[in-house]
């Protein structure tokens, strides 16, 4: 937790990321409230697509609403946006954000030019979303 404020960009992104990936532990729930916040806070004033995408993953897994950046110009943080588990099957303007990645998989593989995408999609379960069958 303390990371999340540090002066160093990437320190506070890995810091993000780590959060989102703990956010549902018991021990956690307490503190969902007022991470969610914070990490709200923290992408509205991201400087790059991918600290914005990493801190999108965070937010969805702290039960936020990732709904306003599904229609940024960046391909990558549409995506991240459209993976909240809130979303992912009951939005229509995620589901569509997702059918577009369907279409174009090279698209969102080259939206953060030499970056990996965050870190947090390489877990199974994303990948599951990312190439699995969507629900009607």
């Amino acid at each position: 937790l303390p990371y999340l404020a540090s002066e160093r960009a990437r320190r506070r992104t890995c810091a993000a990321a780590a959060v989102g990936s703990l956010a549902r532990h018991p021990a956690a729930a307490a503190q969902c409230p007022e991470l969610l916040k914070q990490m709200t806070s923290m992408a509205q004033a991201a400087d790059s697509s991918y600290d914005l995408a990493t801190f999108l993953i965070a937010i969805g897994h702290l039960g936020g609403d990732t709904r306003p950046w599904l229609t940024d110009p960046h391909a990558g943080v549409r995506v991240c946006a459209a993976l909240t588990p809130g979303l992912a099957y009951d939005d229509y303007t995620a589901n569509q954000v997702l059918m577009e990645l369907a279409r174009s998989p090279q698209t969102f593989g080259k939206s953060f030019g030499d970056m990996a995408p965050p870190f947090q999609l390489q877990s199974k379960s994303y990948w599951d979303l990312l190439t699995g069958p969507r629900a009607s």
